[in-house]
């Protein structure tokens, strides 16, 4: 599914930058460029980043923390 309508970016490019490493959303926009024209993708990338934190064990506090940068 098409996650970032301006840089034609979909979920499956996303999860495999994530799996690459990019474990924030400042590394996966710098990756990616997701999020850096429009920003109404934001949300979507911040839930699959929560989503991949969930299914890899990462506490709820360190995902914030990355969150914030």
């Amino acid at each position: 599914m098409i996650i970032c309508i301006c840089k034609s970016l979909n979920d499956r490019q996303l999860r495999e930058s994530i799996a690459s490493g990019a474990s924030s959303f400042d590394e996966l926009q710098f990756e990616t460029g997701v999020s850096t024209c429009c920003g109404s993708c934001e949300s979507s990338v911040h839930e699959l980043l929560a989503a991949h934190a969930a299914g890899t064990g990462m506490a709820a506090a360190e995902l914030r923390r990355s969150a914030l940068g």
